[in-house]
């Protein structure tokens, strides 16, 4: 009996032992299954956490990548050859700097060679020219990079000189006379020239003598004008005694009361008469003075277009010359009309001395109207003209204003 109650105490012992080891080994495993589930929870954070920052740097990248491009510009643009341009003046027509962000690097290629901030750049050759750009930004984290490739076009220098100051000259037997005195000459690429005169003045001999100016752009492009100097004899003097009577006083006194009165109305109604090139200055100076006035109608016009659902024109530097020439020569010449003074034929040919090409052409012209605005609107009440201004053959717009003795003169003239 005694040998049975010890195995069984021993039995229970090993029972308590063995319970007690379960207990311990299943809190090992508690233990190991909840360190692992922190383990597993934490890579899952920091996963998550990494493809946060990750996505944030991509759209950062991908906002970079997107300015860059609105940044860059499409330009393509044809030039006489000897067009000069700075790095700055060519960074605006490729780069619209307000769409870049700090920390980005702009560099300046033509034809492979860099052109930095400050410097120059002459088109000396006819060709085709490579314009590259580069923006590259950098911070800590990354680089980005984005190109875009443009192309200038140089041509030949077709375009004639102009050539002011050109008149009629009279003087009398023994003067001496400057046949440059006050004559210049000047060409859209190389700017001012020298003027060469051929002919002679025989200054001791009564007569008239025709004078050539001429002068010649570094492309070989010629202008020529012609003007008449004329020799007169010298006038006998009348007496002292005679000029200085009371009488003599009294008819001066009314010829300069006549003559004011007759240059008064003189001014009113003076006509004056213009060569080529100097119409062509008194274009290009009018559209400078009456700029606002220019701009004022083309945005008028474009309105009455745009609610006709016709689209938009645009505003041409050289069709705009051409109607500041039409509007300065109806002006001078008291002729309102299609057709030219001077017999130089209906109203197109002037397109002709500006060099413009077109297919399709148009004029509309007013006289007296105060502003911008109410000559627009005079046209806008003028079936005609009103089509000029609407017409889908139309694609380009030049306008004149001049105002002479205190009346205004418009012009549109438009081309294909």
């Amino acid at each position: 009996m005694a040998k049975e109650e010890n195995v069984k105490e021993e039995k229970v012992e090993e029972e308590k032992v063995a319970n007690s080891n379960n207990k311990k080994n299943l809190m090992i495993v508690v233990v190991l299954i909840l360190i692992l589930a922190i383990i597993i929870f934490s890579t899952i954070l920091i996963c998550d956490n990494n493809k946060t920052v990750e996505q944030k740097n991509n759209n950062y990248e991908n906002e970079i990548k997107q300015s860059q491009e609105k940044a860059l510009l499409t330009f393509k643009e044809n030039f006489n050859v000897g067009k000069e341009m700075s790095y700055n003046e060519l960074i605006t027509k490729l780069v619209n700097t307000n769409e870049i962000k700090e920390n980005t690097k702009i560099t300046l290629k033509i034809n492979d060679k860099e052109i930095k901030e400050g410097e120059k750049y002459v088109f000396n050759e006819i060709g085709k020219y490579k314009i590259d750009v580069k923006l590259e930004y950098k911070n800590e984290e990354s680089v980005i990079i984005n190109e875009k490739n443009s192309e200038i076009n140089i041509m030949a220098d077709s375009e004639k000189p102009v050539i002011s100051g050109i008149s009629d000259k009279t003087i009398t037997v023994g003067d001496k006379i400057d046949l440059k005195a006050g004559i210049t000459a000047e060409d859209s690429v190389d700017g001012k020239l020298d003027v060469t005169i051929e002919g002679e003045v025989d200054n001791k001999k009564a007569g008239k003598y025709d004078i050539k100016v001429i002068a010649t752009d570094k492309s070989g492009n010629k202008q020529e004008e012609t003007f008449t100097v004329t020799v007169k004899e010298k006038k006998k003097t009348e007496t002292a005694n005679k000029t200085t009577n009371t009488t003599a006083t009294n008819k001066t006194t009314n010829t300069n009361k006549n003559t004011k009165t007759n240059t008064t109305k003189n001014k009113e109604q003076t006509k004056k008469t213009f060569t080529t090139s100097e119409l062509i200055a008194a274009g290009k100076s009018a559209k400078s003075s009456y700029r606002t006035q220019i701009n004022a109608v083309f945005s008028y016009t474009n309105k009455y277009r745009e609610k006709a659902g016709v689209e938009k024109l645009k505003l041409d530097e050289t069709l705009s010359t051409a109607a500041c020439m039409r509007a300065v020569e109806m002006a001078y010449s008291g002729n309102f009309s299609h057709t030219r003074p001077d017999g130089k034929g209906n109203c197109f040919t002037v397109l002709s001395e500006v060099g413009a090409n077109y297919g399709y052409v148009g004029e509309n012209i007013a006289m007296g109207q105060a502003s911008a605005k109410a000559a627009t609107e005079w046209w806008r009440n003028s079936s005609g003209h009103y089509q000029n201004m609407i017409s889908t053959n139309f694609k380009k717009i030049g306008v004149g204003a001049f105002k002479y003795n205190g009346k205004y003169y418009w012009v549109q003239l438009f081309t294909d």
